[in-house]
């Protein structure tokens, strides 16, 4: 009997795929402050949306990391130097959530003495096999989604960032976009929160934009890219960022561009 298996993979609480593999998770990730030495418990929910058929499901730590990109690279635990897997027990590991019905998950962190800034893993939650369909068609589905987990221990925090580039670009010749590059190179991980003006000549601001919620990891770079919704006549332009990573001063980078007719 051939044997194909589908895996589906979620990330930060990626609602939308979560329904359509089955099951949600709430919260979507976990960001936690806990002390050198400290143990604390937390409970996850598992919500199977089938309104018929139960789903049978096991919970595992895996570690992860981020290319420039965004792109989302899954390792075995213990590979990644910021890993807290190996702080995590999950419980219970294995289980079966009925229709419509709600599954509590916990998990327990216990942060080693002299741990410092932040540590992270994902907690996935994968369905097992439908022996039925395997049966019918030959083939067996996976899915799993998964939530982030995040650990800072207090007092430790390094944050550090730098705006590494900052420019204009034209994608298929008419959408206006700005990229940008931020280095964290702290020891815990960052969210910026920022905001771009485009002025004209005059130097009236004739475009906003913001950027969305992106982390950016400690020792690791992210591009990132500002699209804007307000059209550009042809003319010469200045474009200011603006960027908020959660540090004493804010960072700004300014690059001028030309729109031509």
């Amino acid at each position: 009997m051939r044997k194909a298996i589908l895996s589906l993979l979620g990330f930060a609480g990626c609602i939308a795929q979560a329904w359509a593999v089955g099951f949600v998770l709430t919260p979507p990730r976990f960001e936690v402050t806990l002390a050198s030495g400290a143990t604390q418990t937390y409970n996850i929910s598992v919500l199977n949306v089938d309104s018929t058929k139960p789903v049978k499901l096991r919970a595992y730590l895996m570690d992860w990391t981020l290319k420039p990109s965004g792109q989302l690279a899954v390792s075995k635990p213990g590979t990644v130097a910021y890993s807290n897997a190996a702080w995590i027990d999950v419980n219970p590991a294995e289980f079966e959530v009925p229709p419509r019905a709600e599954q509590v998950v916990r998990f327990t962190v216990r942060v080693p003495d002299s741990s410092f800034g932040s540590r992270w893993s994902i907690l996935y939650f994968e369905s097992q096999p439908d022996t039925t369909q395997k049966a019918m068609i030959g083939m067996s589905f996976k899915a799993r989604v998964g939530s982030p987990i995040y650990v800072i221990v207090p007092g430790t925090e390094v944050k550090q960032a730098e705006l590494v580039s900052f420019a204009y670009r034209r994608r298929d010749g008419r959408a206006h976009e700005f990229a940008l590059r931020i280095a964290n190179t702290g020891n815990v991980h960052l969210r910026p929160k920022g905001t771009l003006a485009v002025k004209n000549a005059s130097g009236a601001t004739v475009a906003t934009a913001s950027l969305s919620d992106e982390v950016v990891l400690p020792q690791s770079q992210r591009d990132l890219s500002l699209p804007l919704a307000q059209p550009l006549a042809p003319g010469r332009y200045a474009a200011v960022i603006s960027l908020d990573c959660d540090i004493p001063e804010l960072i700004q980078g300014e690059t001028a561009f030309e729109v031509a007719k």
